[in-house]
């Protein structure tokens, strides 16, 4: 399973270049997430970003415990 999106912490960064960059090159290294630009192309990654940073500060009923640095952006 994936990290929490809706929390203030990050394991890919905070601001948009780096959640986009994240999707479209792939995550961390063995966190086992793949790169999404040879399947979906610029506008629904930029898209996606933008969803995902929607995400942070809701509630979801059962939340993934915090994980890499804080946001503070």
């Amino acid at each position: 399973m994936g990290p929490n999106l809706t929390d203030n912490y990050t394991i890919s960064g905070c601001d948009f270049e780096s959640v986009y960059t994240a999707i479209a090159k792939g995550g961390r290294p063995g966190k086992g997430m793949i790169a999404w630009e040879q399947t979906i192309n610029k506008k629904e990654i930029q898209q996606l970003t933008s969803y995902i940073l929607t995400l942070q500060g809701s509630t979801p009923e059962r939340p993934k415990r915090p994980e890499g640095e804080f946001c503070t952006e």
